[in-house]
């Protein structure tokens, strides 16, 4: 224990150590300890923790908003992928069944797009550049050489 004890003039009053003031100090002062050491942990930790979350598919996809919130962007467009750097709002609870399982939960609830970063995993969706239109005008695909297939 350090000399540096939480109100130390409490000892030089008449009485003081007949207390149980002196034994709580220290308890408090070894708690203010472990306190400290445990900061000191999480600061080391920081950065380097990674969450897996999921959605049950009950619930449907989560919100996926453009930098402006008000702006709703679909699947589609590529514009959130794999490697971009998105804010998400998660939720974490605990599970307590006991005789079960006890664990920490997350579910993802919403994702912002923030910018983008590099691709990983398959990259961006996919487009249509460099495919041909081959509607028949009346918005009605046909089937490139469908007759050949008959």
């Amino acid at each position: 224990m350090s000399d540096n004890k939480i109100m130390p003039w409490i000892d030089e009053l008449e009485g003081a150590a007949a207390t149980d003031f002196p034994a709580r100090r220290d308890e408090i002062a070894a708690m203010m300890a472990e306190a400290a050491e445990l900061v000191c942990k999480a600061e080391e930790l920081r950065g380097k923790v990674w969450v897996n979350v999921g959605r049950p598919e009950k619930n449907g996809p989560p919100l996926v908003v453009d930098k402006n919130p008000q702006v709703t962007v679909t699947e589609a467009s590529g514009r959130v992928y794999a490697g971009c750097y998105v804010n998400a709002v998660v939720r974490i609870w605990p599970l307590d069944m006991p005789n079960v399982q006890r664990r920490i939960v997350a579910a993802l609830d919403t994702i912002q797009f923030v910018r983008d970063g590099d691709a990983f995993g398959g990259g961006r969706a996919p487009t249509a550049d460099g495919l041909e239109d081959l509607s028949d005008g009346e918005g009605t695909p046909e089937m490139a050489g469908a007759d050949d297939l008959l």
